[in-house]
């Protein structure tokens, strides 16, 4: 796993994000702190709302679930996968935490049912940990974006002095911190359609040998809050 594009698009990611929390200042970026943290508190409670919508009015489960079924139904015809033990062969490209998510699930239903009956149960709980993760992201940048809107209005009403170089240094870091949740939910996000692109994507395959995805996808804080909350597990 070698440095690629990907790590240099994030690299300078956070280097512009570390110097616009520089130029801002540490109230502000407070501010934008306490907007994510905010903003990870009511997802959590209110993501159920997002849920419904996409359940209701999109077909995006129906979409996760079909290509998900399709998947797991090939690689047991072509015998990549002799045992239901073997599932996650044809999925290596799952996060960990996902994979760590349903590895009870597959195992635990394993011996209980006929393939057919198998294939469709797992490819409906992994399409329904997708649009719980999809959920959840959207809440967020949603209540991210008001919160910040509102911020903006306070910051602009309430103009603090010449800002110190104390100050904007931790603004910087905490600009820093930003972009690295955000570029951990643009990860997130982007799981669903990572770990079921087809081997030769060239895009997924220069994702997936940066060395950021070892730390924003494979490990991704993100899925590993869900995973601990227990949304996931829903």
């Amino acid at each position: 796993m070698g440095y690629n594009f990907v790590d240099i698009i994030i690299v300078v990611l956070l280097a512009v994000s570390f110097f616009y929390g520089f130029k801002r200042g540490l109230i502000m970026g407070l501010f934008e702190l306490i907007g994510i943290i905010l903003s990870f508190f009511i997802s959590y409670n209110y993501s159920y709302i997002i849920h419904d919508v996409i359940m209701r009015v999109t077909g995006i489960f129906g979409f996760i679930k079909d290509d998900v079924s399709d998947k797991l139904t090939d690689l047991f015809e072509s015998q990549v996968v002799n045992d239901l033990g073997g599932v996650f062969k044809g999925f290596e490209k799952l996060p960990f935490d996902i994979q760590r998510l349903l590895n009870d699930y597959v195992f635990k239903d394993a011996m209980n049912e006929n393939i057919s009956n198998y294939i469709e149960n797992l490819a409906d709980r992994i399409a329904a940990i997708f649009v719980y993760i999809i959920s959840f992201a959207i809440t967020f940048l949603v209540v991210y974006f008001v919160l910040m809107i509102a911020a903006n209005i306070l910051n602009t009403m309430f103009k603090a002095p010449v800002l110190s170089t104390f100050n904007r240094l931790f603004g910087g870091g905490l600009g820093l911190i930003k972009a690295i949740i955000i570029i951990c939910i643009f990860f997130a996000i982007a799981s669903p359609f990572i770990s079921m692109s087809k081997p030769d994507n060239g895009l997924t395959s220069t994702i997936l040998e940066s060395r950021s995805s070892e730390y924003f996808y494979e490990n991704n804080i993100i899925l590993n809050y869900l995973t601990y909350k227990g949304i996931l597990n829903q």
